[in-house]
């Protein structure tokens, strides 16, 4: 089959910005001149990506924002009698091929998904490494690069698949075996460990998304939103189960539906970790009933919980005698009711940072510091402003409006800064003070896996055409952060000896195993080096096992 690639000028005064493996073009298509602080802000927009990585290269592969920005472009077609380049890289295939099948994905696909599960790895591994996720990228990438597939699928095959094929029952019967066989990796011993359960959201730009709502977008953006929940282990930081739900609907209001479809999972057994966005009475009370463990960070604007704080406050601070391990943080535990319309006493855990109170303080010094050097520039006072600074400041003016004097209000200052370094967690297990904050701490396996999934993947906005898709995509990128977790999770002691090694990093290293293309064979093309050796140690994988991939290279693309 003959592939054709387009290929056109870079334009004038475009931006080149390096990305992973390949250098992406960048064009300026909007300047705004901010006058409060002087410059001019910039707007660029990707519009396809070099060739080659030389300096001197003067073509790119344009994307679809090309066309939309330079409709006059002179377009020429490259046209190649193979699909695949001479030389590809292999190595991030095999490796998470070998993976897939030690942790039982492989069968799991196939069982469910039978001839495409080829397709659904290859994307996956597309989403893992090149920091993108569009159908336009995927055969570009493709011809650098040996997937497992013996061709390169088209445009519409591939839409096809998103759009029909990956059901939502078959996504949900995934979900399921991956569970089950997520305990008989942990040797069903699961009782003990800890999972994180949260959720973030991603922006849509799509109208035809049934989920994108307007709704708390921790982005801080305006635009309508999709929440996806997540829950993972603690330990290894394993992907568990996912959920995507409408953007208006918050944690709070979720949390019933998430922990319920994970029970029919037969998530059950282990210890739920979860922020503050969970809690409420009815929350509390819904995985009481269901015989939950928890452990959740609270909100001291809970009346009870502020009462205790008070009623603690003196007894914390400082208080050597109630110093944890990191040498950082005082912490006690103490057993209360936390809400009204719940007799049940928790274990209330009363935490205090002296480098957080510290952080807040002088926040909150600047912040009144700044407001009233706002109203002294003011020549005149009108009430509406007034009225904006009212709750903070106390101001004197004559009866012209006139200012005569302005000073932060003491007491609202004290009000923002009450709490400043003390938080309250609370749970209904029998584990000590240490246990219970260090279970906590590693909840930011979580929010790393999420800012991986918005920024890696290219997940930060949604533009799937329609809900099929989203939820196709969500279940491959669901794939390549299992791969993502086990490669990190085998490879940590690796990351902490060498500070420069990174997730990125190892994947980098993946890429440069490649093989090349001589008189009709594909042949390795250089020896393992040394990192790449002590990688492929980390995840426990001979080298024998990585090159046996070949023999299926030369069956495919010779």
């Amino acid at each position: 089959m003959i592939e054709k690639f387009k290929k056109v000028l870079i334009p004038d005064g475009a931006k080149i910005s390096k990305r992973k493996n390949a250098w992406y073009v960048q064009v300026v298509v909007k300047r705004e001149y901010i006058k409060s602080k002087k410059y001019y802000k910039e707007t660029k927009v990707a519009v396809g990506k070099k060739v080659s990585m030389s300096d001197d290269e003067t073509y790119m592969f344009p994307n679809l924002n090309y066309f939309i920005y330079f409709k006059e472009g002179k377009v020429e077609e490259i046209v190649s009698k193979q699909e695949f380049s001479d030389s590809v890289s292999f190595g991030l295939h095999s490796t998470s091929e070998l993976i897939l099948e030690k942790i039982g994905i492989n069968k799991i696909l196939k069982d469910i998904f039978g001839n495409k599960t080829d397709l659904i790895k290859a994307l996956a591994n597309y989403y893992l490494s090149d920091g993108n996720n569009t159908i336009q990228g995927f055969k570009y990438w493709l011809f650098k690069n040996y997937a497992g597939l013996e061709k390169i699928y088209s445009e519409s095959y591939i839409s096809d698949l998103l759009n029909n094929q990956l059901t939502t029952e078959k996504i949900y019967k995934f979900q399921s075996e991956w569970y089950k066989t997520y305990k008989k990796l942990n040797n069903e011993n699961i009782k003990e460990s800890y999972i994180n359960v949260d959720s973030t959201n991603i922006s849509s730009t799509s109208q035809n998304i049934e989920k994108a709502e307007y709704g708390y977008s921790k982005n801080k953006e305006n635009e309508p939103i999709i929440n996806i929940g997540l829950i993972t282990d603690q330990n290894n930081g394993f992907p568990i189960y996912y959920d995507i739900y409408s953007g208006s609907i918050t944690d709070m209001a979720q949390c019933e539906i998430l922990v319920e479809k994970a029970k029919q999972l037969g998530i059950k057994e282990q210890t739920l970790v979860m922020d503050r966005g969970y809690f409420s009475s009815k929350n509390i009370s819904f995985l009481e009933q269901n015989n939950f463990k928890f452990i959740m960070m609270a909100k001291l604007w809970n009346k009870n919980l502020q009462k205790a704080l008070d009623e603690n406050k003196d007894f914390l601070k400082h208080n050597i005698n109630m110093l944890i391990d990191d040498n950082e943080t005082f912490a006690t535990t103490i057993k209360g009711k936390v809400f009204t319309d719940n007799p049940k006493e928790f274990n209330i855990v009363l935490i205090q940072n002296p480098t957080k109170e510290t952080e807040r303080v002088s926040y909150y010094t600047k912040y009144f510091t700044k407001m009233v050097n706002q109203v002294k520039q003011l020549k005149k006072i009108k009430p509406h402003i007034i009225e904006s600074y009212e709750d903070y400041l106390d101001i004197e003016q004559d009866e012209s409006g006139k200012l005569i004097s302005v000073k932060p209000n003491n007491k609202s200052f004290h009000k923002h800064i009450q709490n400043a370094g003390f938080y309250a967690i609370i749970s209904n297990t029998n584990k000590d003070t240490k246990e219970i904050i260090k279970a906590y701490r590693k909840r930011d396996i979580i929010e790393k896996m999420f800012k991986w999934i918005k920024t890696q993947t290219n997940f930060n906005k949604n533009y799937s055409y329609n809900d099929g898709v989203l939820e196709s995509k969500t279940f491959i990128t669901f794939i390549s952060s299992i791969i993502k977790s086990f490669i990190t999770f085998h490879c940590s002691e690796l990351i902490k000896k060498k500070s420069t090694l990174t997730f990125n990093s190892i994947l980098g290293e993946l890429s440069k195993i490649e093989v090349t293309n001589i008189d009709g064979k594909y042949v390795r093309k250089n020896s393992l080096t040394a990192k790449q050796k002590e990688i492929l140690n980390c995840l426990n994988i001979s080298s024998e096992e990585l090159y046996k991939s070949i023999i299926s290279i030369n069956e495919k693309l010779s």
